[in-house]
């Protein structure tokens, strides 16, 4: 046998070599389909609905201030309330033994105005325990009413009768059946008085 024909017995076809993977070309990618596009109405629409919901959320956070605000207006009023009703029952926590106390000085009153000319000597005694009651009432806030030559007042004044005069002007007190007394700015009793009328 030539070597012409070993030669040729020996290479293989074209068509028996096996092909491998990168010898073959890669496929083709595809590219990726483009969004579809949104067309201005659209884009409108999706925008007015936007500032419809921040419209909205801005309503109810205005709303939701609002009565947060109140709330705490509130809270503070009850806390004044509750201040100012605790310190009126630390003012007025004596008040009903004060207004004990008041038949006892109307006593003095009376006692004074009956012996200062019968027993001077009495008098002046009594002069003396009634002042010292009176200093101390005004240590715990209390003050009289005494209130002869003055202006007629309902809020601390009780109007007995009226009576002519040609001293005192009109509607003015010319007389005191009853003193009157106050418990810091409050009137506990008020002054049982004649108030005056034209004559």
């Amino acid at each position: 046998m030539s070597k012409k024909a070993v030669k040729e017995k020996a290479a293989p076809a074209a068509e028996d070599i096996p092909l491998r993977a990168e010898d073959m070309d890669p496929p083709e990618k595809k590219a990726p389909e483009s969004a579809p596009k949104r067309d201005a109405a659209t884009l409108e629409k999706a925008v007015s609905e936007l500032e419809q919901a921040l419209e909205k959320a801005q309503a109810d956070a205005s709303g939701h201030w609002d009565r947060l605000l109140r709330k705490e207006a509130e809270l503070q009023n009850i806390q004044r309330r509750a201040e100012q009703n605790v310190s009126e029952a630390r003012q007025f926590a004596l008040k009903g033994f004060i207004l004990d106390l008041l038949s006892v000085m109307d006593s003095f009153d009376q006692g004074m105005a009956l012996t200062e000319k019968a027993d001077p000597a009495l008098a002046e005694g009594m002069k003396l325990t009634h002042q010292q009651m009176v200093n101390t009432l005004e240590k715990y806030g209390v003050s009289i009413l005494d209130p002869v030559g003055e202006p007629f007042n309902p809020q601390s004044h009780e109007a007995l009768t009226m009576q002519p005069s040609e001293e005192c002007p009109p509607n003015h007190i010319i007389a005191v059946v009853q003193k009157g007394y106050r418990l810091h700015d409050r009137v506990i009793r008020p002054a049982k008085v004649i108030i005056s009328k034209p004559a």
